[in-house]
């Protein structure tokens, strides 16, 4: 029987590495095993919430998987020694509208515009938690025809509008190429082939 496993590589170590920080941004802890998703939907999502606990760890995985490491500006394509900007608090951000946000934000050092790993994405200028995104994408890895637009909305807290755009969004993206899909490397698989 085969099983099919997905491995979470974490920022700060190497692709294939069997370190991860838990919830304390330790490291592993001994005995922790790389993600299986042969178990069932809850055992997976409650595994995956357990490993991003935060907004900020859901960033800093998207950052890794879009990134490898190296921050790329989305606006002039300029690579490497970008400037990270620290919280004033050290935590959290306060938003235009007035909420904090744990957004992971960078100045490019070429053009001097601000980004972050969703800028440029489907997930540009959403309202909706990023640790959402990530863990509705994990549910329709788990599960090919994904949550309906009810469970999302219910299990996440979103309006029936919001849960409807998120899935659309996300399955979208997961149809187009895997080099210009961040969604196929979260759900670890192949894109689907686009409906007629």
């Amino acid at each position: 029987q085969e099983v099919n496993v997905m491995s979470i590589t974490y920022p700060g170590t190497k692709p294939g590495s069997t370190e991860s920080p838990d919830m304390n941004g330790g490291p592993r802890r001994a005995g922790e095993r790389p993600l299986d998703l042969s178990m069932g939907t809850t055992a997976v999502l409650t595994e995956v919430a357990e490993r991003l606990p935060t907004e900020a760890a859901a960033y800093e995985f998207l950052e890794e998987l879009r990134w490898q490491g190296t921050p790329v500006c989305p606006h002039c394509g300029s690579e490497g020694n970008h400037v990270f900007l620290r919280p004033a608090n050290g935590l959290s951000r306060t938003t235009n509208r007035g909420k904090q946000s744990e957004r992971r934000v960078w100045k490019c050092r070429a053009c001097k515009r601000q980004f972050s790993v969703i800028t440029g994405t489907v997930m540009h200028g959403t309202h909706v938690p990023i640790r959402t995104w990530v863990l509705v994408t994990f549910e329709i890895a788990q599960n090919g025809s994904g949550p309906g637009e009810r469970d999302v909305q219910r299990r996440y807290g979103l309006s029936s509008k919001s849960a409807h755009f998120l899935l659309q969004r996300i399955r979208d993206d997961l149809r187009r190429p895997p080099d210009d899909s961040l969604f196929v490397a979260i759900a670890g698989r192949s894109p689907q082939p686009a409906a007629a």
